[in-house]
């Protein structure tokens, strides 16, 4: 009988009998595993893996101030919006600008001041659509840049879900850590394409259901936004605190903003952007 071995932000790594034929996870990549998961503060390695990215921005928009929206000096001034929420009905707003969470930046896993979250709901007992996102530069330029196939300019990548809330219950569930009357936390909706047969949803995963809801959102926008699939093969998933796996399909949601919306150099040489 195959064991089954995942990463869990819990426990580490947790190995289990499975009766399918779900090998184990092969270590990290470098680079290209870095440009596609998020990481926990203070641990790059396996075991620090948070999210996978299932949505990038590209184009001359494809900013942070811009998709996120900003805070205006001054004490009476309220913030300013960006282009997500008035896209998203549930809206998506800012909640919070911690860094919570490392990433890749230029290849390497790294801090970054650059960051933010966005969700419909504040999230203390509730279910909500969350994701988070950060911005590489101009000067970025993806690892096949080599083959004409690269693209350079400002980027933003993200990593939208759907996450139900848990109250914490030891006999059930690992889930815990919000101040508040009840104790308990977020769970991404389970599904997992490295889990084999028992993971298999319908709909999918929460995660790849927060891709399709960005992809639901851009597409009822009344001005163009360029929009293109790529297989990013970063189906790893990930033990939730309800003690159940998400992950992605390894489906990877492009979505032009602004001027120059080219996906590749070779966009640009056949003026399609």
């Amino acid at each position: 009988m195959l064991r089954r071995c995942a990463v869990s932000t819990v426990v580490g790594v947790v190995c289990a009998a499975s009766p399918h034929a779900v090998s184990a996870q092969e270590p990290l990549e470098y680079p290209n595993d870095y440009f596609d998961y998020s990481f926990d503060v203070g641990n790059c390695s396996a075991s620090g893996l948070r999210d996978p990215v299932t949505l990038e921005f590209l184009g001359s928009a494809a900013k942070l101030r811009v998709l996120a929206g900003y805070e205006r000096g001054g004490p009476f001034a309220d913030d300013v919006d960006g282009d997500i929420t008035g896209h998203t009905i549930p809206h998506l707003i800012r909640h919070n600008t911690d860094n919570l969470f490392k990433q890749a930046s230029f290849g390497s896993c790294s801090e970054n001041s650059d960051d933010t979250d966005l969700a419909d709901r504040e999230g203390y007992g509730e279910s909500r659509t969350h994701l988070r996102m950060w911005q590489l530069y101009t000067n970025y330029t993806t690892p096949d840049a080599g083959n004409n196939n690269g693209a350079t300019g400002p980027l933003v990548k993200l990593t939208p879900h759907i996450e139900d809330w848990h109250p914490h219950n030891s006999g059930e569930n690992d889930c815990g850590g919000w101040p508040g009357p009840i104790n308990g936390s977020h769970a991404v909706e389970r599904g997992a394409k490295d889990r084999g047969p028992d993971y298999y949803e319908r709909a999918g995963s929460g995660f790849d259901r927060g891709r399709r809801f960005f992809q639901r959102a851009y597409q009822r926008a009344s001005h163009r936004h360029r929009m293109q699939f790529e297989n990013e093969g970063n189906t790893r998933s990930v033990k939730q605190c309800d003690r159940e796996y998400a992950g992605s399909n390894g489906t990877l949601l492009k979505i032009g903003i602004g001027k120059y919306q080219c996906f590749s150099q070779r966009d640009r040489l056949d003026e399609r952007c």
